[in-house]
């Protein structure tokens, strides 16, 4: 088994307070230790919870929605325009 060392790091599980924290190495080069990591486009947390995937799942959510809102509003406002500077031009001349 190959282990990149620069882009391998350790997550512990568990819902306890740790007073003194393990440390991993693989040769002489330590793991370090993170709180969550994202695997298969789902976050994980240490503790178990599932704050960070909801939080990064609502926020885009609200990215498309706003992108979508503003596409729709653009589309609206042509259309808008556009129907009234043909409507005076045809009836005008």
């Amino acid at each position: 088994m190959k282990v990149n060392p620069g882009e391998s790091k350790t997550v512990r599980f568990t819902k306890a307070r740790l007073k003194k924290r393990k440390r991993y190495y693989f040769v002489d080069q330590l793991f370090p230790e993170v709180s969550s990591f994202k695997y298969l486009g789902i976050i994980i947390r240490s503790n178990l919870t599932w704050a960070d995937h909801d939080n990064y799942t609502l926020r885009k959510a609200w990215k498309a929605l706003h992108f979508i809102m503003r596409t729709f509003i653009w589309e609206i406002i042509i259309r808008t325009f556009s129907s009234h500077d043909t409507s005076e031009t045809d009836t005008g001349v």
